[in-house]
């Protein structure tokens, strides 16, 4: 399905844009799915404008005139939109957030955030979060805060039960969930070797999306297993 995708997009580009220099430009070199979509019916008809020009050529210096190129070239300009984007990665930054032993959540996540259903830390007893680690996706996100907000509830009354002063999702549980999220990635084309997004870190590892169905999230955190937590 996914070559089929590719290949009809391939088509509508090819077929609105009959200018072999700026097809070039405008063919992605990556599969769909690789990067967030956006939809538009002006896009590609606005490019074709006489007054639009379409520059790829890396950004070497930001004059008082407008924007000059690595090739030397200054394109004028009066208005310069600074389109950068976001850090989706950087999960909690700047707060400050401290585990029993006293160790920074930032420190802990330095190589990338992971949690166990995106929900709790080993380390950080009765540390809770809503739209953590892996639970982003491409549907509602409402629904996944749903659920996010009914297992929570869930380990407070279980904690409640247990008469523990703290919970905290063992060590090994997150390093489970966290292979596993890693091996169903490893088999989508956001791992493709020519993707790159906003969705990754540096390292290319994924820490942002669920690659799941939004209904195996829905049966992962219908209920709370004492057997993945540690009780204080």
């Amino acid at each position: 399905m996914t070559r089929e995708s590719a290949e009809a997009f391939e088509n509508y580009i090819r077929g609105r844009v009959d200018d072999p220099e700026l097809l070039q430009k405008l063919l992605p070199d990556y599969p769909p799915g690789c990067k967030r979509g956006l939809r538009s019916d002006d896009w590609y008809p606005t490019l074709l404008e006489p007054h639009v020009n379409v520059v790829d050529t890396p950004i070497d210096t930001i004059t008082e005139n407008g924007i000059r190129t690595t090739d030397g070239q200054l394109h004028l300009a009066d208005i310069i939109i600074y389109g950068i984007g976001f850090t989706p990665t950087k999960f909690l930054t700047p707060m400050q957030i401290k585990g029993a032993e006293g160790q920074d959540l930032n420190d802990t996540w330095r190589e990338g955030a992971e949690a166990y259903l995106g929900v709790s830390v080993s380390g950080f007893p009765n540390f809770f979060m809503m739209y953590g680690p892996n639970t982003n996706l491409f549907g509602s996100i409402i629904y996944m805060l749903e659920n996010q907000a009914r297992y929570i509830t869930k380990c407070l009354k279980t904690l409640e039960r247990s008469q523990a002063r703290a919970m905290y999702v063992k060590e090994a549980t997150q390093k489970r969930f966290n292979e596993d999220i890693i091996d169903q990635f490893s088999k989508t084309v956001m791992v493709h070797e020519k993707c790159r997004s906003y969705f990754q870190t540096e390292s290319g590892r994924i820490t942002t999306n669920w690659p799941g169905l939004m209904l195996a999230y829905r049966w992962r955190t219908r209920r709370v297993r004492k057997a993945d937590y540690e009780f204080m």
